[in-house]
C-alpha cells in the first residue's frame, strides 16, 4: 500500500473535525478506507456506490479483487 493519503473535513457540533484517508486494497483483495486510525472494510455496494475507481487505486490487482468479492470476470465494476 502506497502512504498517499488524502484530507478530510466536516462540521461537528463545537466546530469542525479533520483528518487524513486512504482508500487500498489489502493483501487478500479486498477494498479498505483508512480514516485516521481505523480500518474499514468496503463491500461491492458501497465501493460502487461511493463511485470508487478501483482501477485507478496503486498496485491494484484485478484477479485478487474478483476472487475476494467472488465476482465474474468482466470490465463492469
Amino acid at each position: 500500500m502506497a502512504k498517499i493519503k488524502d484530507k478530510y473535513t466536516y462540521s461537528v457540533k463545537n466546530g469542525y473535525t479533520s483528518g487524513v484517508f486512504n482508500i487500498y486494497q489489502d493483501k487478500r483483495g479486498g477494498i479498505r478506507l483508512l480514516m485516521g486510525n481505523k480500518h474499514t472494510e468496503l463491500s461491492l455496494s458501497q465501493i460502487n456506490d461511493l463511485m470508487i475507481s478501483v482501477y485507478d487505486l496503486i498496485d491494484f490487482d484485478y484477479d485478487s479483487f474478483m476472487n475476494y468479492y467472488n465476482q465474474k470476470k468482466s470490465k463492469n465494476i
